[in-house]
Protein backbone atom coordinates (compact mmCIF):
# COMPACT_ATOMS: atom_id res chain seq x y z
CA UNK A 1 0.00 0.00 0.00
CA UNK A 2 1.38 3.78 -0.87
CA UNK A 3 2.16 5.76 1.65
CA UNK A 4 -0.39 8.19 0.80
CA UNK A 5 -3.57 5.12 1.20
CA UNK A 6 -2.00 4.20 5.01
CA UNK A 7 -2.07 7.81 6.02
CA UNK A 8 -5.79 8.49 4.96
CA UNK A 9 -6.54 4.92 6.26
CA UNK A 10 -4.84 5.76 9.87
CA UNK A 11 -6.81 9.26 9.83
CA UNK A 12 -9.99 7.46 8.85
CA UNK A 13 -9.49 5.34 12.29
CA UNK A 14 -8.41 7.71 13.77
CA UNK A 15 -11.79 9.49 13.23
CA UNK A 16 -13.74 6.70 14.42
CA UNK A 17 -11.89 6.97 17.68
CA UNK A 18 -12.20 10.41 18.09
CA UNK A 19 -15.90 9.62 17.76
CA UNK A 20 -17.15 10.61 21.20
CA UNK A 21 -18.82 9.04 24.21
CA UNK A 22 -22.44 7.88 22.73
CA UNK A 23 -23.53 5.00 24.04
CA UNK A 24 -26.07 4.47 21.02
CA UNK A 25 -23.67 4.80 18.31
CA UNK A 26 -20.87 3.01 20.02
CA UNK A 27 -18.89 6.21 19.24
CA UNK A 28 -19.30 5.62 15.47
CA UNK A 29 -21.55 8.81 14.95
CA UNK A 30 -18.88 10.63 13.43
CA UNK A 31 -18.77 8.75 10.08
CA UNK A 32 -23.15 8.22 10.15
CA UNK A 33 -23.56 12.21 10.83
CA UNK A 34 -21.39 13.61 8.21
CA UNK A 35 -19.77 12.92 5.01
CA UNK A 36 -16.56 11.57 5.95
CA UNK A 37 -16.69 8.41 4.62
CA UNK A 38 -17.78 9.77 0.74
CA UNK A 39 -14.66 12.14 1.42
CA UNK A 40 -12.65 9.70 2.09
CA UNK A 41 -13.39 7.88 -1.26
CA UNK A 42 -13.05 11.01 -3.02
CA UNK A 43 -9.27 11.43 -1.67
CA UNK A 44 -8.79 8.11 -2.96
CA UNK A 45 -9.44 8.74 -6.30
CA UNK A 46 -7.67 11.91 -5.98
CA UNK A 47 -4.41 9.85 -4.82
CA UNK A 48 -5.02 7.67 -7.65
CA UNK A 49 -4.50 10.49 -9.87
CA UNK A 50 -1.47 11.94 -8.15
CA UNK A 51 0.44 8.17 -8.51
CA UNK A 52 -0.32 8.44 -11.87
CA UNK A 53 1.19 11.76 -12.19
CA UNK A 54 4.25 10.44 -9.85
CA UNK A 55 4.58 7.54 -12.92
CA UNK A 56 4.74 10.33 -15.49
CA UNK A 57 7.25 12.58 -13.74
CA UNK A 58 9.43 8.97 -13.09
CA UNK A 59 9.44 7.81 -16.75
CA UNK A 60 10.37 11.73 -17.70
CA UNK A 61 13.41 12.40 -15.08
CA UNK A 62 15.95 11.30 -17.67
CA UNK A 63 14.89 13.46 -20.31
CA UNK A 64 16.34 16.74 -18.25
CA UNK A 65 19.93 15.00 -19.05
CA UNK A 66 19.02 14.40 -22.04
CA UNK A 67 17.70 18.10 -23.02
CA UNK A 68 20.93 19.60 -21.20
CA UNK A 69 23.12 17.26 -23.50
CA UNK A 70 21.61 18.42 -26.50
CA UNK A 71 21.56 21.98 -25.80
CA UNK A 72 24.93 21.50 -25.15
CA UNK A 73 25.69 19.92 -28.14
CA UNK A 74 24.18 22.71 -29.44
CA UNK A 75 21.34 20.02 -31.41
CA UNK A 76 18.35 22.86 -31.95
CA UNK A 77 16.57 19.76 -33.23
CA UNK A 78 16.58 17.40 -30.63
CA UNK A 79 16.23 20.06 -28.04
CA UNK A 80 12.81 21.20 -29.48
CA UNK A 81 11.81 17.71 -29.66
CA UNK A 82 12.77 16.76 -26.48
CA UNK A 83 11.16 20.12 -24.67
CA UNK A 84 7.66 19.14 -26.62
CA UNK A 85 7.45 16.04 -25.51
CA UNK A 86 8.16 17.60 -22.01
CA UNK A 87 5.18 19.58 -22.62
CA UNK A 88 2.93 17.23 -23.66
CA UNK A 89 3.68 15.05 -20.56
CA UNK A 90 4.13 18.19 -18.20
CA UNK A 91 0.31 18.99 -19.48
CA UNK A 92 -1.20 15.47 -18.66
CA UNK A 93 0.46 15.49 -15.33
CA UNK A 94 -0.99 19.13 -14.69
CA UNK A 95 -4.56 18.13 -15.81
CA UNK A 96 -4.32 14.73 -13.51
CA UNK A 97 -3.00 16.93 -10.74
CA UNK A 98 -5.61 19.95 -11.46
CA UNK A 99 -8.34 16.88 -11.19
CA UNK A 100 -6.78 15.68 -7.48
CA UNK A 101 -7.05 19.06 -6.24
CA UNK A 102 -10.45 19.67 -7.21
CA UNK A 103 -11.32 16.39 -5.41
CA UNK A 104 -9.50 17.40 -2.25
CA UNK A 105 -11.37 20.84 -2.68
CA UNK A 106 -14.52 19.20 -2.89
CA UNK A 107 -13.94 17.01 0.06
CA UNK A 108 -13.10 19.67 2.07
CA UNK A 109 -16.20 20.99 1.60
CA UNK A 110 -17.81 18.60 2.44
CA UNK A 111 -20.02 18.07 6.36
CA UNK A 112 -16.56 16.02 7.81
CA UNK A 113 -14.91 16.10 11.10
CA UNK A 114 -12.97 19.50 11.40
CA UNK A 115 -9.57 17.23 12.20
CA UNK A 116 -9.90 15.36 8.64
CA UNK A 117 -10.45 19.15 7.15
CA UNK A 118 -7.45 20.00 8.38
CA UNK A 119 -5.62 18.10 6.67
CA UNK A 120 -7.46 18.05 3.71
CA UNK A 121 -6.52 21.84 3.76
CA UNK A 122 -2.96 20.62 3.74
CA UNK A 123 -3.00 18.45 1.41
CA UNK A 124 -4.66 21.01 -1.01
CA UNK A 125 -1.84 23.68 -0.42
CA UNK A 126 0.68 20.78 -1.03
CA UNK A 127 -0.60 19.81 -4.58
CA UNK A 128 -0.99 23.52 -5.13
CA UNK A 129 3.05 24.39 -4.61
CA UNK A 130 3.43 21.29 -6.67
CA UNK A 131 1.01 22.15 -9.36
CA UNK A 132 2.81 25.08 -9.58
CA UNK A 133 6.11 24.00 -9.55
CA UNK A 134 5.26 21.80 -12.79
CA UNK A 135 3.60 24.80 -14.84
CA UNK A 136 7.02 26.67 -14.16
CA UNK A 137 8.51 23.20 -15.77
CA UNK A 138 6.17 23.95 -18.56
CA UNK A 139 7.01 27.17 -19.25
CA UNK A 140 10.73 26.47 -19.28
CA UNK A 141 10.05 23.10 -21.98
CA UNK A 142 7.77 25.84 -24.13
CA UNK A 143 10.36 28.03 -24.14
CA UNK A 144 13.04 25.53 -25.42
CA UNK A 145 10.70 24.32 -27.43
CA UNK A 146 9.38 27.39 -29.81
CA UNK A 147 12.39 29.98 -28.73
CA UNK A 148 16.09 27.77 -28.40
CA UNK A 149 18.13 28.64 -31.19
CA UNK A 150 16.18 31.47 -31.82
CA UNK A 151 15.94 32.70 -35.89
CA UNK A 152 19.33 33.33 -36.25
CA UNK A 153 21.21 29.84 -36.43
CA UNK A 154 25.10 31.99 -35.31
CA UNK A 155 23.23 32.43 -31.66
CA UNK A 156 23.39 28.74 -30.94
CA UNK A 157 26.93 28.91 -32.00
CA UNK A 158 28.14 31.25 -29.29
Amino acid sequence: MSKILLTILAISLMLVGCGGNSSKSGGYEILNSDDTQAAVAMITEANAELRKVKTIYRENMGKTEELKSAMGNKEVQKVKEIAGNLVTQIDEGLTLGESAYQKVEKAKEMNINPTYNEYLDLKARAIRKQLDAFEYRKQAAQFLRDSFGGTDPKIVET
